[in-house]
């Protein structure tokens, strides 16, 4: 017998963990910790990610800010590279202040999607406030024009979307013109992300979020350890964009991430805006 490893069920127990995160911060909600019930699924993602992505990067919580002391809102977690990244300020909570062009992904966590427009709105204003950082650092230092406009890659991560309305997420896309970059439905094994028009592939790649111009639905190919599945190809991302940002494309990366994108792809199963059901 040839050995093997699973990885869509290796991903499919870290899923599963994060949604007995959700049960567990609901009793803490029913006893009145209100606080304590929303931070079960924060920190269980935060873990899940600082466990496996290599050293050289970190995950945290907090704000970032710049020289004319303009700050985001509260951000539930960011990568940054642990070499570059300088805290100025971390709360008792441990919560850290650092500057903005330390966070190359944001994450936005929420335990369910009940309140689905607050929470796209949350990201929204954090990722327009990195745009309005960055843009008054060109406007200074560089000639008018110059495209360098940018903001990290960002997530919305939904972990019970039961009660979730696919209207609402549709009628927020419709009226925004900031959208984050991948939103994760955990218990629906979705993620909503954008692709380009002109290509026809039915599959996302990691890269699409670059050029894409229609936001569309997309859900694991494989029917077996649907989540798993679905978390292993956010994770590959992660790290595929990782790749890029900080090593320009290490080849030695790329060959084992191009092998899961294509492997286990994420099918095209609906444009959003046409979309009748999850």
């Amino acid at each position: 017998m040839t050995p093997s490893i699973d990885l869509p069920a290796i991903f499919d127990v870290a899923a599963e963990k994060m949604l007995l995160s959700i049960k567990e911060g609901r009793q803490s909600h029913a006893t009145g910790n209100i606080r304590e019930s929303g931070s079960e699924l924060e920190t269980e993602f935060r873990q899940f990610l600082s466990d496996r992505i290599p050293n050289l990067y970190g995950v945290k919580s907090g704000y970032l800010f710049d020289a004319s002391m303009s700050c985001t809102p509260q951000i539930d977690a960011f990568i940054t590279n642990n070499e570059l990244t300088h805290a100025l300020k971390v709360t008792s909570e441990d919560s850290v202040y650092v500057p903005y062009t330390c966070a190359h992904m944001i994450f936005e966590i929420k335990n369910s999607s009940s309140g689905i427009k607050s929470y796209l709105d949350q990201i929204g204003n954090i990722s327009r406030a990195i745009i309005g950082m960055r843009k008054k650092y060109v406007e200074k230092y560089f000639e008018p024009g110059s495209n360098l406009y940018h903001k990290p890659l960002s997530f919305l991560f939904l972990g019970d979307t039961e009660n979730g309305k696919l209207r609402d997420i549709q009628e927020w896309y419709s009226n925004n013109d900031i959208k984050p970059d991948y939103i994760i439905l955990l218990d629906r094994s979705l993620i909503i992300a954008a692709q380009s028009q002109f290509f026809t592939m039915d599959h996302l790649s990691f890269y699409d979020y670059r050029s894409g111009d229609e936001y569309c639905i997309f859900e694991p190919k494989s029917s077996i350890c649907k989540k798993g599945h679905m978390l292993m190809w956010i994770y590959f991302c992660i790290i595929s964009n990782l790749n890029l940002i900080l090593h320009g494309n290490n080849n030695q990366i790329i060959e084992f991430t191009k092998i899961v994108e294509n492997d286990y792809p994420m099918k095209k199963k609906a444009v959003l805006s046409s979309a009748t059901s999850w």
